[in-house]
């Protein structure tokens, strides 16, 4: 696998991580989740964390952004 798609498929992986691991802290009593959603959670929370950040922190210009995503339409988060 290329560096050019190794990255971003790292990247997912830590975000899906985060996320698993959000839905199972939010969940500690087990009443949110069923068991399918927990087993997912749990499978993805269990993932080595990346080890570095997920990105530089250098602000992206509007050029740098998809379409769709241009012109202040991040500002509504």
């Amino acid at each position: 696998m290329s560096c050019e798609t190794e990255r971003p498929l790292a990247e997912r992986r830590e975000l899906m991580r985060i996320a698993a691991q959000s839905a199972l802290n939010r969940s500690r009593t087990g009443r949110d989740l069923d068991q399918d959603a927990r087993r997912w959670a749990q499978h993805w929370a269990a993932i080595k964390p990346l080890g570095r950040p997920l990105s530089s922190g250098e602000p992206v210009t509007d050029a740098q952004l998809p379409p769709a995503l241009r012109g202040g339409a991040l500002e509504v988060f």
